[in-house]
């Protein structure tokens, strides 16, 4: 028969693992979630760039639409239109394909790991046999209270666990909201520099900064999922997306003149705005968990002292 020491190392050992498990299984049902939203998104998508890309090819044949443009003088006018909106559309579906991909990987790794913390179900049940018995051997009603006591404050450094965990995790999102902050404030400045005829420099500088806010919308989108999943074991709080779509970057080199250029600025002050409002949400959800985690630890050092008031009494 093992001492209790050895039998509560082993059962915090299995506890883990099971608490894990748990956990994943929240987070799988997120991400299973997320995936029909994804599979949707993109599906929507496509569906628009294959329309946008009708339209263009539809402009440059031979068809009745293309004989009416032509017939007005507008043909070349709507076909920059049109290869404009097909970029912006082959962005978005881009964005979400890769969204969609990595939700798949993310799936498979978490049903991967749940599926081997959960062999350590009866091994967790065998040693609590264990430690019951050995406790009716003890008796007493201070073992009682002791493992009363044991137990809620397992659960509440189980709560503190998810609560760090989820502030982490949000503490990662707005590092990179913010990162994707500064370069669409940077391709902001180079685009209104661009507008009142910065020429070829603005132009390159601009396109620049708009390919690292793609880059870094990436991250925070993934930043921000994982939000998500964490904050599932806390709150039933909803975790926003980022608000942004694919730039059409290179709409203005293909197609030079200020309405481009007015076209793409609109992208990005769109974007922005996405950002400003994500940012606000993420760090009104920092600070609920920072009062949470307070009251979290006040209850466990109030367990504490009671703790040691009965070990103290005689």
């Amino acid at each position: 028969m093992r001492t209790q020491e050895e039998l509560d190392r082993e059962l915090e050992q299995a506890g883990q693992a099971l608490e894990r498990a748990r956990k994943l299984e929240t987070v799988l049902r997120d991400l299973q979630a997320q995936r029909e939203q994804c599979c949707q998104a993109e599906a929507e998508a496509r569906d628009v760039l294959a329309r946008e890309e009708a339209d263009v090819d539809e402009l440059e044949g031979i068809s009745l639409a293309s004989f009416w443009a032509r017939l007005k003088g507008e043909r070349e006018e709507r076909l920059d239109q049109e290869r404009r909106e097909a970029l912006a559309a082959k962005a978005r579906y881009d964005a979400a394909r890769r969204a969609l991909e990595d939700l798949e990987g993310r799936l498979t790794s978490v049903q991967k790991e749940r599926d081997s913390l959960l062999t350590q179900q009866s091994r967790y049940q065998a040693l609590l046999e264990e430690k019951e018995e050995l406790l009716r051997r003890m008796g007493g009603e201070q073992a009682r209270e002791l493992i009363r006591l044991e137990e809620e404050n397992r659960e509440i450094q189980r709560q503190l666990r998810e609560v760090q965990e989820a502030a982490s995790a949000g503490v990662e999102a707005l590092r990179a909201l913010e990162e994707m902050g500064s370069a669409l404030d940077s391709a902001s400045n180079w685009g209104t520099w661009d507008i009142f005829g910065g020429g070829m420099l603005a132009t390159m500088a601009k396109h620049s900064a708009m390919d690292d806010a793609q880059r870094l919308a990436d991250q925070a989108r993934w930043a921000l999922s994982r939000f998500r999943t964490e904050m599932a074991d806390v709150s039933a709080v909803e975790v926003p997306d980022v608000e942004i779509g694919g730039f059409a970057a290179m709409a203005d080199y293909l197609f030079d003149g200020l309405f481009a250029d007015l076209y793409v600025q609109g992208q990005i002050s769109d974007a922005q705005a996405g950002v400003s409002r994500s940012l606000d949400q993420v760090t009104q959800l920092l600070s609920s968990l920072d009062r949470e985690r307070q009251t979290l630890e006040g209850n466990a050092e109030r367990l504490e002292r009671q703790r040691e008031a009965l070990l103290a009494a005689r």
